[in-house]
């Protein structure tokens, strides 16, 4: 299904800026390795490769470093991973500030929770609006004060919060025993490559 800012070329997808009337002339041509158009003057990103693509490329050009007790094709992988990583960080940044602006310009005043409007062929754009509202514990006890009883029961909820490195401080007998009241799962892991020193001069 053609988008509603795409039109069919012989050559690739015309893209075009939109606004509230449609879509401006002057199309950008867009081949399969260059998807987004960014502000007059710039530069378009960088299609980034589907999974497929970027597996063929590192199988194509394997890494030519073999370090003892680790398998070639994981050193590999380690490249492969990092040159993903650095793909995510760029568009996820790029993608805030396209969200945010597209936000601003349908919606300037927007009502919270989800909001909606028509685009070109029966296309809709809808952006949900939120605000965090998180208390103040300075200024709760006055506040309170000032509303009728039973206030707080009503509109605050107290959690339990674990206190991680007191829990990890407690005797192994007394650990195992309040273990019973934790659900534990694992986390996915955090990762960074990390480039060697530089030898000192």
């Amino acid at each position: 299904m053609t988008k509603p800012w795409e039109t069919k070329s012989s050559t690739g997808v015309q893209v075009g800026h939109q606004h509230t009337a449609g879509i401006v002339e002057k199309p950008v041509q867009c081949t399969s390795r260059e998807y987004i158009m960014g502000k007059e003057g710039e530069e378009p990103i960088t299609h980034v490769q589907t999974i497929k693509e970027i597996e063929e490329q590192f199988e194509s050009h394997p890494s030519e470093t073999v370090i003892e007790g680790q398998p070639h094709d994981y050193l590999n992988k380690i490249v492969e991973w990092n040159y993903i990583n650095d793909q995510i960080s760029a568009l996820k940044k790029k993608e805030m500030e396209l969200r945010n602006e597209l936000a601003s310009f349908y919606f300037p005043e927007p009502s919270e929770g989800t909001n909606t409007t028509d685009l070109p062929d029966e296309w809709k754009l809808k952006p949900v609006f939120k605000y965090n509202r998180n208390i103040d514990k300075a200024a709760l006890p006055a506040v309170l004060e000032k509303l009728p009883e039973g206030t707080e029961d009503k509109v605050i909820e107290y959690k339990p919060s674990l206190k991680l490195k007191n829990y990890k401080g407690l005797i192994e007998d007394h650990k195992k025993i309040f273990d019973e009241a934790l659900i534990i799962k694992p986390g996915t892991p955090s990762m960074e490559l990390v480039p060697p020193k530089e030898p000192k001069k």
